[in-house]
């Protein structure tokens, strides 16, 4: 026989037993509750990190060479001769990333030759020399100071070349015109016009990424043009001469703002680069006489732009834009173009 005793006391044992499993149940079952309503996929976004440059020097190479040949024979509509085209292009760089110090130099070289039926005579296309070095110091990942310094120019002497003799109006910096009648006018001296660029101040990175990267930056900034009795065209076609300038040196320090968007998409094989560069001169050399031009008037701004589309391990199709407006030196938009389909080698410096 069981007294009751026992069997109230067997009762209460296994209920005590089945509390913590009961507990642990319902545990399990408020997680699977939760999870049934999770969303595939949700919160990926908000764990996905910023690309990571690795640390160290990172070198980076790219040479290529464009030839382009085309000639024509009683071909109507076409002038007898042979079009020959030579272009060089050269990119060169090394960054350094550690910690919070980031430094990034690069060396840009474009050169290239046309001769035409019309004008039998090698003549400069294009011809670019830029220098830049920027060093970072990442207070935050996105935030801290910058300083920049920069060099703008071309290599060889710069002609304007006509196939038939023409009237140059030539306008000095003291007022003074004078007039000559060739087929050939020399404009500058090699490595002149320069521009040198230097700024200092704060930065910020809000966008770190491999397809999208990027970067505004101002502060303080001087720029030296050296274009001392060098000469550019400012032709007026509505008059039967070619207006030719002379220009001067030019120094100026002012607040600047700059702004840079960069990437690689499609698996890398499409690469971009825009910016964005503006400079209000506070202080400047004397203005001519007359001359009453504000510091927003004599604003300069440079803009540039580059595509590039690598086709195979060993070919690139690329196209540059770089838009140039320096007041003070010469009041107009100075536009480079240059689409080239590029073969030779790059090297990057990552590890495969």
């Amino acid at each position: 026989m069981i007294r009751p005793v026992s069997i109230a006391a067997l009762a209460g044992l296994t209920a005590f037993a089945l509390l913590p499993r009961s507990a642990a149940a319902d545990d399990v079952l408020k997680q699977t509750d939760k999870a049934d309503f999770v969303v595939p996929g949700a919160g990926a976004a908000d764990k996905k990190e910023p690309t990571k440059e690795p640390e160290g020097w990172r070198p980076r190479l790219a040479l290529g060479l464009t030839v382009s040949f085309g000639d024509n024979r009683s071909v109507v509509g076409q002038t007898d001769g042979a079009t020959v085209a030579f272009g060089l292009k050269f990119d060169a760089g090394v960054d350094f990333r550690r910690g919070g110090h980031e430094w990034r130099n690069s060396l840009n070289l474009a050169e290239g030759l046309t001769r035409t039926p019309t004008l039998p005579v090698f003549v400069k296309s294009v011809d670019l020399l830029a220098l830049e070095s920027i060093y970072l110091y990442h207070v935050t990942p996105w935030f801290g100071p910058f300083a920049r310094a920069t060099m703008l120019t071309s290599m060889f002497r710069g002609a304007d070349v006509r196939p038939a003799p023409v009237t140059y109006q030539i306008t000095h910096v003291d007022g003074t015109v004078e007039t000559e009648t060739q087929s050939r006018l020399a404009l500058s001296d090699p490595f002149l016009p320069m521009t040198l660029k230097q700024s200092v101040g704060p930065f910020l990175r809000p966008v770190e990424r491999e397809a999208i990267n990027v970067e505004i930056r101002a502060g303080v900034g001087a720029q030296e043009t050296i274009a001392r009795k060098q000469l550019a065209s400012t032709d007026d076609e509505k008059t039967p001469v070619i207006e030719i300038k002379e220009l001067a040196n030019v120094n100026q320090i002012g607040v600047e703002a700059a702004a840079d968007l960069w990437g690689m998409v499609s698996d890398k094989r499409v690469t971009y680069r825009i910016g964005a560069d503006f400079m209000i001169p506070l202080a400047h050399t004397t203005l001519v006489a007359g001359d009453t031009r504000s510091s927003v008037d004599l604003m300069n701004i440079e803009l540039s732009g580059q595509l590039s589309f690598k086709l195979v391990d060993w070919a690139s199709l690329d196209y540059q834009v770089k838009a140039i407006r320096e007041p003070q030196v010469l009041d107009a938009f100075q536009v480079r173009n240059s689409l080239l389909l590029t073969l030779g080698l790059a090297y990057n410096g990552e590890k495969k």
